[in-house]
């Protein structure tokens, strides 16, 4: 299995990363991605739920909304991965484009950026 970047510095297909400080960051720097899961253990599917709610501002079953900065992102992926059983499990995380209009059916919530984030 390939190792993943560290919170740190980081090089991502040849790029370097820096993240500088470890503080909170804005709203504005933190992206909406969506992410679902489909796991066939109830003992990793606790604690998928429990990770995901770490990260998420809204969900809906195994989907959940999540606004999170790239150090979050890459925190995010290090965790689940560590969790599943990859020859039995799946997780996805994808990034919801802005330009791109968000459609919602039925009693869900459209998604949108939060003026705060409590984090403790």
């Amino acid at each position: 299995m390939a190792s993943l970047p560290s919170l740190g510095d980081m090089e991502v297909s040849g790029i370097l990363i820096g993240y500088g400080s470890t503080g909170l960051s804005p709203v504005s720097s933190r992206k909406l991605y969506i992410a679902a899961y489909d796991i066939s253990s109830q003992v990793r599917l606790r604690k998928a739920l429990k990770i995901l709610k770490g990260y998420a501002c809204g969900r809906q079953k195994s989907v959940f909304e999540c606004y999170l900065t790239q150090t979050e992102y890459w925190k995010l992926i290090r965790e689940m991965r560590a969790l599943l059983d990859l020859e039995e499990d799946r997780f996805l995380l994808v990034r919801h484009e802005p330009a791109l209009q968000a459609r919602v059916l039925g009693k869900a919530v459209a998604p949108s950026d939060p003026g705060w984030f409590y984090v403790g």
